[in-house]
């Protein structure tokens, strides 16, 4: 399993908020 990291702007806010997802691997 690995993970990644994926910027997201929030329109709420004017701060960039780093989101983290995880894939799994069969």
């Amino acid at each position: 399993m690995f993970g990644g990291f994926q910027t997201i702007r929030s329109p709420k806010s004017k701060s960039q908020q780093l989101q983290t997802y995880w894939i799994p691997v069969q």
